[in-house]
């Protein structure tokens, strides 16, 4: 079975630009790059509610989900961000899981009890980790095996 490959990203909302001049990216999850990041709108939650979405064309075949939890750019940017601690991952196919996050720059591995078909996945935040300094919630990646 071929792994699983989403091209597509969406997101409930986006930060528009940051404090360094830098630019928010939907599709930025995508990509493992530590520079890039996807930020919900700024509000007073820090992102609780706020949901990240991944999708393809064809039906995926998915064991598992692995995220970058944070903004990875350094370990200080990451330890200033909100990150998220528990989320629920919703399936097209109408299954949902719930995860607590460990809080951790390491990649995350989430298994799931068996393999699910699915067109997306949507990573939906509803507890956070809260930043030294910045109430923003990141994530850096968002991906499938």
């Amino acid at each position: 079975v071929s792994p699983p490959v989403f091209t597509m990203a969406g997101a409930s909302s986006m930060r528009g630009s940051d404090s360094e001049g830098g630019h928010y990216s939907i599709d930025s999850v995508l990509s493992t790059d530590p520079m890039t990041k996807w930020v919900p709108q700024k509000s007073s939650s820090g992102g609780i509610n706020e949901w990240i979405e991944i999708s393809a064309n064809t039906p995926q075949q998915v064991s598992g989900i692995k995220i970058l939890n944070g903004y990875h750019k350094s370990s200080e940017i990451w330890r200033n961000n909100n990150r998220v601690r528990l989320c629920t991952i919703a399936f097209s196919n109408g299954e949902m899981r719930e995860f607590v996050l460990d809080d951790t720059m390491d990649l995350i591995k989430l298994d799931l009890d068996d393999t699910i078909e699915t067109y997306s996945i949507r990573l939906t935040i509803k507890s956070i980790y809260r930043g030294a300094k910045w109430n923003d919630t990141a994530i850096t990646y968002l991906g499938a095996y």
